[in-house]
Formats: structure tokens, sequence, C-alpha cells
């Protein structure tokens, strides 16, 4: 039996499965036949909204939220607390490539032995203050699909707005949505094992995904989710930008992955080698956990702003994100200037 309890801000996940959604093992499903369909985006019940249809309420929003989305916050940094989760013994890491799964025992997976998703020597480097900016808008998402338990990475994007992969909120091959949401802002290691929250943790009260990734497509594998706090107030947000011609420019990919200490940040900037509309492919080191973790850039119009999501990759080839394009850019704002 399974089961999540929020009490006196300690979140404890009680003995089963955690599920990592990784991004990486076999060849992408980028190539399926598209429709303007796949451009809509699907919620947590199965409802389907056209972009047009959320551009529709997003432009009742101020003109203060949609800038607010388009250019990163670097919120308060005030109202630190202290959360704690802690871990199950074993985990099972979720490839959205080949739709499989395979178990791995906690202590070996966060023993920092290497699984897919490095290429070559591992190039990442820790984020050991979390609370800087623009990092503690980047957090860890806690979730069940059914009786298992996951973790995946997103970044908020505005106040209460998480930017994430759409294989974190839905799997194809099972059809089922996530469930039980939690998303946990600037999370660190506890020095006793566990994790704190300095800013505290959120519920996610929605969420939105492109309708694409329902038949697996990875050209659509990204998704928002609402959270009940609005606490990218504290802690800060990205912006986000179209992503247009990428090729040869430097990215920043964060996120928390499952080859690491348990709950620890790590980050790595490299050069986008090639690129499809919807795709772009790096060198980068990224493995479980690190999907849905924002894959940015900095300039001084904007500040610190997300292009796209860690998704997936070929063992000691490339990993890949997918971008925010025109439509993607375009539903995700309206997603999140629209509440």
């Amino acid at each position: 039996m399974r089961r999540n309890i929020m009490k006196n801000k300690l979140i404890t996940v009680v003995s089963g499965l955690l599920v990592l959604c990784t991004p990486m093992l076999v060849f992408a499903n980028t190539k399926q036949p598209e429709s303007t369909q796949d451009e809509a985006m699907v919620n947590q019940s199965g409802k389907v909204q056209s972009v047009e249809q959320l551009q529709q309420q997003a432009n009742k929003a101020s003109v203060q939220a949609k800038q607010e989305v388009d250019k990163s916050q670097a919120g308060t940094n005030q109202g630190l607390t202290n959360e704690k989760v802690s871990l199950p013994k074993q985990v099972k890491v979720y490839d959205p490539v080949s739709k499989k799964s395979k178990t791995y025992p906690t202590e070996t997976l966060f023993s920092g032995k290497r699984i897919p998703g490095v290429i070559g020597k591992d190039t990442r480097t820790r984020v050991t203050n979390t609370k800087a900016f623009p990092y503690r808008a980047t957090g860890i998402i806690i979730a069940t699909f059914g009786k298992d338990t996951f973790t995946c990475s997103g970044s908020y994007i505005d106040k209460n707005t998480v930017l994430t992969a759409a294989h974190c909120l839905y799997h194809p091959e099972t059809k089922k949505y996530a469930k039980n949401i939690i998303f946990v802002p600037a999370a660190t290691a506890a020095s006793r094992g566990g994790m704190v929250a300095p800013y505290g943790t959120a519920k996610g009260t929605s969420f939105s995904f492109a309708q694409g990734w329902k038949k697996g497509n990875l050209n659509y594998d990204y998704g928002v989710i609402t959270t009940n706090k609005p606490l990218g107030k504290k802690s800060g947000s990205f912006g986000i930008r179209p992503a247009n011609k990428l090729k040869g420019s430097t990215v920043t990919a964060v996120g928390y992955p499952g080859d690491k200490k348990t709950f620890t940040m790590w980050k790595e900037s490299g050069k986008v080698i090639s690129e499809t509309s919807r795709i772009m492919k790096y060198h980068m080191d990224t493995t479980g956990g690190q999907s849905g973790g924002p894959i940015f850039q900095y300039n001084k119009k904007y500040g610190y702003y997300a292009l796209g999501v860690i998704s997936h990759g070929i063992p000691d080839k490339y990993n890949a994100g997918t971008k925010l394009a025109s439509k993607a850019y375009n539903a995700v704002k309206s997603w999140a200037v629209k509440d």
C-alpha cells in the first residue's frame, strides 16, 4: 500500500516504488504523422482546449501578467520553511521513448553510479546554493501514477505555473494521468536524509499538456501545472520565449538527476548541436529525474528564460529537449496568464 502524508509540514512517501521520469534509451518517436489537433492542450480530466481557446481566455489577463511570463522574476526569496520527504526502498525509472520501466534499489540509483543519459565523462556540476536565482525557480515534482510514486523536475514560469515535460503528467501506454502532484522549488538534500523545502511545498491543482503527447510523440513532450500556492512569488520564476533557431547557441539544463545524491540539483551548459522545429539536441548530460527541468538562456531584456524542457535522448550519442516552438510557447503562455 502507498500513501502520501502531509502533516506538520512533513511529507512521507511510504514504501513501494518511486518512479523517476527519465530522458533516455531508444530512438525518439518524433516522426509520427501530425495534425493541428496535436497543438491543443489536454487537462487532467481529459478535456481538450485548442490553442485559440486558451488564447481567448488569456486575452482577458492584464498586460502586467503577460509581461511577467515573458521576463524572469527574481521573487522575494523570503518565507523560508523546512519540509522533509523520505525515500522508499526502490525506484522505478520510466523511459518516455520506449514506454518501459526498470526497477533499481534506491541505494544503488542514488549512489552516483552511471545510468544512461551520461555521454562520456559526466560534466554536470552541483547547484550547492539552490536558493540562488534563477535556480531557486527550479524544483522537484512528486506525484503518483496509479500505485507508483515518481519524481520529475520543473520550473516556475510565473507565481503559480510550473513548466515541465508531458511525460511527467501522462503515460500514453497506461493512459493514466498524474495525481497527488506536489512541487517543491529549490529543494535540497537534508543533512540526515530526506529533503529540505526552503520555500515550502505546493499542490498541483490542475495541469495541461500537448495533445500530441497522448500518442507518445516527443515533439509534444511539454506541459504545465497550476499550484495551489503562489510559491513563485518567493522563489521567483523563469521567463519563457519562443525557441526558434538554436543550433550553435549555448543553453543551460538544470534539474534533479536520479544518479546523484538524493534531492540534489545539478546543471550543465552546452551548445545545441542540431535541431528540428520542435526538438533540440545537445551533449549535456541528463539522467532520470531531470525530465521536465528547464533548458534556458539569459539576456538583459528578458533575464533568464526557458526555451524548452529536458525530454529524452540516445545513450552515448545525444540528449534532447522539447522546444517551446511558436505554438507551444503560445499555449504555455496562455495557460500561465489565464489564471
